[in-house]
């Protein structure tokens, strides 16, 4: 640890740390990252750690953002305009709207239509200077991408084994659109490491938490493999 409290950044690239976001956010230092991508708690109650969808994370993205980078955030339906407002409150300037179709069975409350679709809100630091990284090609913003894996033990195949576990391919494009290789990607709720993993693929660095010891656990288990 540095002497005023921020982390070396350069000692947990590539690690999946056990920690609750807040804190781990408040550790990192200013203009660190270049991109993040995260996927937070909708508070749908799925399980204990989704009663209720957290939003203190969102004030310090600015802080850790560069200057030309970008935040990409999954949202449920049922929140997604309080965490468009907090984020714009934070002075992070609203992009675009992304939308991920991806079958029936999403994250839904009880007594309501079944899902089939996801927002993913596009923010920026500078909407003068940012990565888009598309190459000339015209692309829509609604991304079909049907991701109905069954939870199993391994990730010889990329499974599901969280249950709001987003599609690896899904991942993959959101950062190499946003990014640029060797690029440090930051994702506060890394749930069974879909983040990280889109990472190491995509020849991208990434720092990473969740809070829950289990998903830690399997997102280093997936990491392994992946690398392997």
């Amino acid at each position: 640890m540095k002497k005023d409290g921020l982390i070396n950044v350069i000692s947990i690239v590539n690690k999946v740390i056990e920690s609750e976001a807040n804190k781990f956010l408040f550790s990192i230092p200013d203009n660190t990252v270049d991109l993040v991508v995260t996927d937070p708690p909708y508070g749908v109650g799925m399980s204990s750690w989704d009663n209720k969808a957290p939003l203190g994370w969102c004030k310090e993205i600015p802080r850790l953002l560069k200057d030309d980078g970008s935040l990409l955030v999954f949202c449920g339906k049922q929140n997604r305009f309080e965490v468009e407002k907090e984020l714009r409150e934070t002075g992070l300037n609203f992009w675009q709207e992304l939308i991920w179709i991806y079958g029936n069975g999403g994250v839904t409350r009880k007594n309501s239509y079944n899902g089939h679709h996801e927002p993913i809100l596009w923010f920026v630091k500078d909407p003068n200077n940012f990565k888009f990284n598309i190459n000339g090609q015209l692309w829509v913003d609604t991304w079909t991408v049907i991701d109905r894996a069954r939870p199993q033990k391994n990730f010889k195949k990329d499974k599901k084994v969280h249950p709001t576990q987003k599609a690896l391919e899904v991942i993959k494009r959101l950062i190499k659109y946003h990014s640029n290789r060797g690029d440090l990607i930051l994702d506060p709720f890394v749930g069974s490491g879909t983040t990280a993993v889109a990472c190491l693929q995509t020849g991208r660095r990434f720092i990473g938490c969740d809070i829950e010891p289990q998903y830690v656990k399997l997102a280093k288990e997936r990491l392994k493999l992946a690398v392997n």
